[in-house]
């Protein structure tokens, strides 16, 4: 069977040939195995942020491709090995963090600055405004993938990171828990914001054809 049957055999609560398979590698990693694959030239694809390719996932033999579309997009921008810090289209900045490993030196990203931290304008909320998510170039991998795989695999449209994640990240982690027990009203009001994104473009992406949210 392929790998498109293989998944929906499993759905079915029936045994496949093996189980589906699907994993996500940091940028770091994905580059190591693409080398020893010798994949070059393939292209980055982005699910949760991550490094794979669609050619690293087939070469794995994986079951599932994934596409992904919302704020975690943002963790790792294009040259974030390059600098100390950069700033995503929901005005939230990253900085880039060091760490060792047994290979050398890898690095990763994380969200400090928020624009809806309590120190931001006190017109920033009333101010805001996401990103748009009906912008057609959101969606030119998931047609992509969709033309060029979806007869022989299963398609994820991707939308982690989707709620809670995104308001602390405009917010800032501990001023939203607070928020949460002393302003619920406000905590409601930002939640609302990456709901509100998600939600349109986990419709647009189940428009489109994905086999899975």
């Amino acid at each position: 069977m392929n790998h498109r049957e293989r998944v929906l055999t499993a759905l079915n609560h029936q045994e496949p040939d093996r189980c589906p398979m699907q994993v996500s590698f940091t940028p770091e990693f994905a580059a190591r195995l693409e080398a020893d694959l010798s994949l070059k030239g393939q292209g980055l694809h982005n699910p949760h942020g991550g490094g794979n390719t669609y050619a690293l996932e087939r070469a794995l033999d994986e079951d599932m491709l994934l596409t992904s579309v919302g704020w975690v997009n943002g963790y790792y921008q294009d040259g974030y090995q390059n600098v100390d810090s950069y700033k995503d289209e929901w005005g939230v900045t990253w900085k880039t963090v060091e760490y060792d490993t047994p290979y050398g030196k890898g690095k990763y990203t994380e969200p400090f600055g928020h624009p809806l931290a309590p120190q931001a304008d006190e017109r920033a909320l009333e101010t805001y405004h996401a990103p748009e998510p009906d912008r057609p170039e959101l969606y030119t991998e998931a047609q992509r993938v969709l033309a060029e795989f979806k007869d022989e695999y299963w398609i994820v449209g991707v939308t982690p990171t989707t709620i809670f994640e995104t308001a602390w990240a405009l917010r800032g982690y501990e001023q939203l828990m607070m928020d949460l027990s002393g302003q619920p009203d406000l905590a409601n009001r930002i939640l609302d914001i990456p709901y509100s994104y998600h939600k349109a473009v986990t419709q647009r992406l189940v428009r489109m054809g994905v086999d899975m949210i």
